[in-house]
């Protein structure tokens, strides 16, 4: 027996779960990765070299941690973010 959805059901379930942890998604990420998941964001925008006034389409941002380190390492870039959890994005919005 799986404890899983039936295919067909996948996408309320996993809109359901992360609307449920969105406001704690932040915090239980740091703690679950020490605080490296900082880091990881740092390297991965660094490491995607963006060229000025360019632009970054981020998909399954979630609460918007990489959007809003592309904008930190490059101001000029225009960032587009978008997630499938409406209450991830306005978790990332209030950040704003």
């Amino acid at each position: 027996m799986s404890v899983l959805p039936a295919t067909d059901q996948k996408a309320a379930y996993v809109n359901q779960m992360f609307g449920g942890i969105a406001e704690h998604y932040d915090l239980m990420n740091r703690l679950m990765t020490f605080g490296q998941d900082r880091h990881w964001r740092e390297m991965l925008v660094h490491a995607a070299v963006l060229p000025v006034g360019g632009r970054l389409l981020d998909i399954a941002t979630g609460t918007g941690d990489i959007a809003f380190e592309a904008l930190r390492q490059a101001p000029d870039v225009r960032v587009a973010a978008a997630d499938f959890s409406l209450p991830m994005m306005d978790v990332g919005r209030a950040k704003t």
